[in-house]
């Protein structure tokens, strides 16, 4: 099933993040800016979520499709390559715990957001 998800300039990365939560209940996309010469990310070098999308290197705007059957590391590059964006995938474990999902990166939306359910007994962190 595709699903579509708008990215704007004039967006914040909140809009995009519960647009995102909207699509898939038990991930969240966060968006990062890479420090220069070091791709690695740092834990906790997240952007503020009231910051505007662009601050986080936007470079073109549209739609970008999310496949169920994408995985994530389909979907960070896609970000990367179509709108300049670097962004994480973080899947929720409990009631509002949530973990990087690098080991798991092959897996598809479908199935991390289903795992996400089931580690989180069906209960939401955004409720």
């Amino acid at each position: 099933m595709t699903k579509l998800m708008r990215i704007s300039a004039g967006d914040n990365i909140r809009d995009l993040q519960e647009e995102f939560m909207r699509l898939y209940p038990f991930l969240r996309i966060q968006f990062y800016r890479a420090r220069p010469g070091n791709e690695a990310i740092v834990r906790g070098n997240y952007l503020n979520q009231l910051l505007p999308i662009k601050t986080a290197g936007l470079k073109s705007e549209g739609f970008i499709s999310l496949e169920s059957n994408m995985t994530i590391a389909e979907l960070e590059n896609k970000l990367l390559d179509q709108f300049g964006l670097r962004a994480k995938i973080l899947r929720q474990s409990g009631n509002n715990i949530w973990l990087e999902t690098s080991l798991t990166a092959d897996w598809p939306l479908n199935r991390q957001n289903e795992h996400g359910r089931e580690l989180s007994g069906g209960y939401r962190a955004d409720q």
